[in-house]
């Protein structure tokens, strides 16, 4: 920095954050305003204070840091800093908002927080995600600012004024969030860096930067940002400073902590600790014989030497540690079993289990979505949420079976076998993230109705008799009232800023003034699968929103289900198991069903890019020389609406769909003239240019091997 030709008058031309970095690179204060920290500038430049190498070190760092976080994703973002124009506020911009849920929270804030589930058990046991929830419910969270950066970036970003909670007169630290825009089915959210002015924001995980984000999720999950046709137009009133505190006495002051997830009214926990505290179930002469531990351990002992030696109470005084129960080993996944089979008989076979392995299964992925074993069993099973649409699909596939048409692999194939993955929906990603709270509700409400009744998270329940089906329900239940039971908990986002009623939720209706499910719905047969497998007679369907709930009693239908396994068991007998044994012999194309479960895990985790065509011609099916011969391209086949039941076609390489409408080359497909197998032209090593003609033939690499 040249400071030959330097003045005041030049000095106090400078921003609040140089002259920050003017006095912390020689080691003085920087705390003050702009007048006294110019003055203090001024007197390090007149008596030449000298640069510190260590803090000047250290302050490059930082900036280095900083710029690092503006780049994302391969682009360079400009510094939030310098936008003065194109901020909306929260009435106009929240609409434009990002859908950050708990489980975008939770994946940035990954150093505390393992997983979505673990940080709503940290927030709701006052963690340090609690007390960052606590900035948003105080109101130390300002207005928030949006800015779209350009219209063409695939970012924006969210900026808002944070106070300190413990000096709240003091000025608030100036917080921005970068977060993905949402762009048509894709719900966005994640959040890809983050900065706050206080000395922890340089890492991107302060409790303002986690309040900030609290608030913007209390407004998504609550339907704040959605704006809809029919609701008139309405403003949020933002405190310009800190809240007013008028003095009190401090016995009328009543001191409580919000809590994640929980609406309990101020003063209700205090009331119930003084409650609580006047309560004293013992006399003094009890209290006094508890207070020495050591001899009511020893007595204790002593009496239940006999009756429980084998209690980890007894074991502890003995420095003992308990016997390990032997735990099953848990089943081979279904595509593995399937190479070291030639039937669908010896499969079947081999994938019999005691009911000892299936509730070992069942214990060890309770985790669910979070847990890689539940994929792995899940891979070539038909689970309850495909049941109903399996059922309704089959009847029309035995139809055409017998009819001699060919019918090529449907998506419903390749959810069973496990090819590639769903994306994550707008919807989805709202009901994956309210799934805990809805938990949470329904467990509050049922719990006051029931006889000692308790519920549990559940795992993959597999089919004992089935094998080949499994299910994994929301909660397994159970009372002395009413025995065992389910629930199955929807969280519908079309709704989210309104309660359920039957009315809103199109799977519902109204029969004689009792409201239930629609059996013509998908949700009905994932149900009716559920008690099936489960052996469980009723089941609790909960429909959860942040501003209401409702239950909807389903019970077992019998006539139903029988009606609906030999389908089940038909399409996998008939779709399922060949699939497997077929893609199981050496020299298939890898990622398929067949393949282990280590390669199905790459492939799963490289579904991400599946919409990216690959660049360079694959090597597993090489060009042919085309012959001439009349021929046409899928675009220009012309099918009878006879034919187009259940015709969906795939691509024998990619096992993508084949476009009716190509808009684009990768789009484009040929149809092999030995077999009835299409392949898109990229997949068989076409490339722009060189594509067969109307009159051209063309054959795959299975038949040519077999001619």
């Amino acid at each position: 920095m040249d400071l030959s030709d330097f003045s005041l008058q030049k000095l106090r031309l400078w921003s609040l954050d140089a002259l920050k970095y003017f006095l912390s690179v020689r080691k003085l204060s920087v705390e003050g305003d702009f007048e006294q920290l110019v003055a203090r500038s001024w007197a390090a430049f007149e008596s030449d204070t000298p640069i510190d190498d260590e803090a000047e070190e250290r302050e490059r760092r930082l900036l280095d840091e900083y710029k690092r976080k503006l780049a994302v994703d391969g682009d360079v973002y400009p510094d939030p800093a310098t936008f003065e124009d194109g901020w909306l506020t929260e009435e106009t911009g929240r609409f434009s908002w990002p859908s950050i849920y708990i489980s975008d929270i939770s994946d940035y804030l990954k150093k505390t927080a393992a997983s979505k589930t673990d940080l709503v058990h940290r927030l709701l046991n006052n963690y340090k995600e609690g007390k960052a929830y606590r900035y948003f419910r105080c109101e130390w969270v300002r207005e928030i600012l949006y800015h779209p950066v350009r219209q063409s970036a695939p970012c924006c970003i969210l900026k808002a004024a944070v106070y300190p909670s413990m000096s709240i007169r003091n000025k608030p630290y100036r917080v921005w969030v970068m977060a993905s825009k949402k762009c048509g089915d894709s719900a966005g959210g994640e959040i890809k860096t983050a900065h706050c002015t206080c000395p922890a924001g340089v890492l991107g995980s302060c409790n303002h930067i986690a309040g900030l984000l609290f608030r913007v999720e209390a407004a998504v999950k609550c339907g704040a940002t959605d704006l809809r046709s029919t609701e008139s137009l309405c403003s949020w009133v933002t405190p310009s400073g800190p809240v007013a505190r008028k003095p009190r006495r401090w016995r009328d002051t009543h001191v409580a902590s919000d809590v994640y997830g929980q609406k309990t009214p101020r003063g209700y926990k205090e009331k119930a600790r003084l409650e609580r505290k006047k309560f004293q179930p013992f006399s003094p002469e009890h209290n006094e014989i508890l207070s020495n531990t050591t001899a009511m351990a020893q007595k204790l002992q002593t009496l239940f030497q006999e009756e429980a030696s084998d209690s980890v109470f007894i074991l502890t005084r003995l420095k003992q540690k308990p016997a390990q129960p032997d735990r099953p080993t848990l089943p081979q996944p279904i595509a593995d079993l399937a190479g070291a089979c030639a039937t669908k008989e010896e499969l079947k076979a081999a994938m019999s289990a005691t009911p000892e392995v299936l509730a070992a299964v069942e214990e060890a992925t309770r985790s669910q979505g979070d847990c890689a074993e539940w994929q792995r069993q899940r891979q070539g099973r038909i689970t309850s949420s495909v049941f109903y649409n399996v059922h309704t699909k089959t009847e029309t596939a035995k139809k055409q079976t017998g009819s001699g048409r060919h019918e090529q692999s449907t998506w419903l194939e390749d959810k069973v076998l496990g090819r590639g993955a769903a994306p994550l929906t707008v919807a989805m990603k709202h009901g994956l993230s309210l799934e805990p709270a809805a938990k949470r509700s329904y467990m509050q409400q049922v719990s006051k109705k029931h006889k000692k009744w308790s519920a549990r998270d559940s795992g993959l329940v597999i089919s004992h008799d089935f094998p080949f089906l499994a299910s994994s329900p929301d909660l397994l239940t159970t009372c002395d009232c009413c025995g065992e039971g389910l629930c199955e908990v929807k969280c519908p986002e079309t709704i989210k800023h309104q309660v359920p009623t039957v009315q809103n939720v199109p799977y519902l209706e109204e029969i004689d003034g009792k409201i239930s499910l629609k059996k013509t719905h998908t949700y009905y047969g994932q149900i009716q699968g559920q008690m099936a497998l489960t052996n469980r007679p009723c089941c609790d369907l909960f429909i959860f929103t942040e501003h209401g709930s409702l239950i909807v009693p389903v019970p077992f239908d019998e006539a139903f289900w029988q009606k609906m396994l030999p389908n089940l068991t038909w399409f996998w007998e008939s779709r399922v198991a060949p699939a497997l044994l077929q893609q199981s012999r050496p020299g298939n194309c890898p990622g398929t069903a067949s393949c282990s479960s280590g390669q199905m895990e790459q492939e799963q985790s490289s579904s991400d890019h599946d919409s990216q065509r690959p660049s360079s011609p694959p090597l597993l099916l090489p060009n042919i020389p085309p012959l001439k011969r009349k021929r046409a391209t899928r675009k220009n086949t012309k099918v009878s609406k006879k034919d187009t039941v259940l015709k969906v076609y795939r691509c024998g390489v990619c096992f993508k769909d084949i476009s009716e409408e190509p808009e684009a080359f990768c789009d484009f497909s040929v149809k092999c003239d030995s077999c009835p197998e299409w392949y898109h032209l990229q997949c068989v090593g076409f490339v722009q240019g060189s594509e067969p003609g109307d009159e051209d033939c063309w054959d795959c690499l299975k038949c040519t091997d077999t001619v």
